[in-house]
């Protein structure tokens, strides 16, 4: 590996940790405030670690690189080495307003200002470009880039000052300079208003650093306006979400866009509760050479008018239900499903909430709460989410099974592992309370008695991998694998 692409390595790595300039928007209070601490803490494992694909009597690969990771970086950010050379920043500028020399001249001598206060990713004017400047739907955006210097960490990381939170962006080609001094390249910023803005109306919501050879993308989730800006003859296809098959297996289908010298605008199905998610991803085919780039999620920008966040219905199987439920703890509830639904680019109307459990692990220490929903998909198969909240862990556990042949939901068994201590809880139909459950451990067959509620508990039986439930009369009604975080 090359000095260039050390350094692409390194300032890709930094950029996975920059994030949108503009602060965020309030879009819900208290609750999109615990769904981001959530975030911040997990993306309850559905995403950031692989989510743990179970499926009952299908196998299928654990590890899901088919949904965006966690906070909006690229799925799997291409070897630099790899990616065939291309001049995408280098032509004259592109999109509907580029003819219009005075606005083009007015955006590239915008600031690069959050609120009043310059980025120390600011390049001088003077070697500042349009690439591309236009009308998309219902806005005006505008990509700017630069040479600018800024300063590395002994970490290898940009600085916290210089970096708002998340990337998915490319990174640069210049030269590289020991830890904590100063590197020059190329930055890119996007610059977007509402439809008709002047650019003293437009506002920067994301910096990032730019390769020549890397295209520069941009989503709003609230609208479901996307654009991508790749070289002139790339072809552009874009996947709104992950497909769930009724055996749990997950897929992507890639629609061809139309372009205009390497600029693609297309508007996508809005997000059904906030910016802070997006499963799109995009694809970019270059004429002779095939799939330059796959599975890239886009840069996404705040939307200041985001509606507030509704509610999620729940439908609650067990006590004490949401009803019974105080503030905090239905906005964990609602928080909870929000990220399920968010995860995977669904509206609320195309699925099915169910409460599955709310109340404490009986073998474990104190109180808190263990969180069990459930969320059917279009295809029947089912997304288990469980978390044990205000733990540190807080015991994620996430999983898939495939439709139940019956069309009804079939009983869970859940590994929950803090420090020191495992359990196993098992939540069978409350048609088959009173009955029982049988774990297979190293050590043998071990029996769970299920309580008026088909909810039984245990110290979690070291080797067992599924469970096995048995009606009170002792008919076996189901067998289902653990879920683990």
């Amino acid at each position: 590996m090359n000095l260039e692409q050390e350094l692409r390595v390194s300032l890709r790595q930094a950029a996975d940790e920059l994030g949108l300039a503009h602060p965020v928007a309030d879009v819900g209070g208290q609750g999109m405030r615990a769904l981001a601490h959530s975030r911040s803490r997990r993306r309850v494992a559905v995403l950031s670690a692989g989510l743990a694909v179970l499926v009952i009597g299908v196998g299928i690969p654990t590890g899901l690189s088919l949904i965006e990771p966690a906070d909006n970086s690229v799925a799997a950010p291409p070897s630099p080495e790899s990616i065939p050379s291309a001049d995408i920043y280098g032509g004259p500028t592109r999109g509907s307003l580029a003819d219009d020399a005075e606005f083009v001249e007015a955006v590239r001598q915008l600031p690069w200002t959050v609120d009043g206060y310059p980025l120390s990713t600011e390049p001088p004017v003077e070697s500042r470009r349009v690439v591309f400047v236009g009308d998309v739907p219902q806005a005006r955006w505008a990509l700017v880039i630069g040479e600018a210097t800024v300063l590395t960490q002994p970490t290898g990381q940009a600085p916290e000052s210089q970096a708002p939170e998340s990337s998915s962006e490319p990174t640069s080609t210049s030269q590289p300079a020991p830890s904590g001094e100063a590197v020059t390249g190329l930055w890119g910023t996007w610059f977007v208003g509402v439809a008709g803005a002047d650019p003293a109306q437009m506002r920067l919501v994301k910096d990032f650093p730019i390769s020549p050879d890397e295209p520069a993308s941009m989503f709003n989730p609230t609208t479901g306006t996307f654009v991508v800006v790749a070289a002139p003859g790339d072809l552009i296809s874009v996947s709104p979400r992950p497909e769930v098959a009724a055996d749990g297996s997950l897929s992507r289908t890639y629609v061809d866009v139309e372009s205009n010298d390497g600029v693609a605008t297309t508007v996508t199905q809005p997000a059904s509760l906030s910016y802070s998610s997006t499963t799109v991803q995009y694809r970019v085919t270059r004429p002779g050479m095939g799939v330059v780039m796959d599975d890239v999620a886009p840069s996404m920008v705040d939307d200041l008018n985001s509606p507030a966040r509704p509610a999620i219905e729940i439908d609650n199987l067990r006590a004490p239900g949401s009803a019974g439920l105080g503030r905090q703890e239905q906005a964990r509830l609602q928080d909870q499903a929000g990220i399920m639904l968010v995860d995977f680019g669904l509206p609320m109307d195309e699925v099915a909430f169910q409460q599955q459990y709310y109340g404490p692990i009986t073998t474990l220490p104190g109180s808190v709460p263990f969180s069990v929903i459930t969320m059917t998909f279009p295809s029947g198969a089912v997304l288990t989410s469980a978390s044990r909240m205000g733990d540190e862990p807080e015991c994620n556990i996430n999983g898939i099974s495939a439709a139940p042949a019956s069309g009804e939901l079939p009983s869970l068994a859940l590994r929950c592992d803090l420090v020191g201590a495992s359990s196993l809880v098992i939540l069978a139909p409350t048609d088959y309370a009173g009955g029982y459950a049988v774990a297979e451990g190293s050590a043998g067959s071990v029996r769970v008695e299920l309580d008026s509620e088909g909810v039984g508990m245990i110290a979690f039986p070291d080797g067992a991998t599924s469970v096995t439930v048995f009606a009170a009369d002792g008919t076996m009604v189901d067998e289902v694998p653990i879920f683990t975080t």
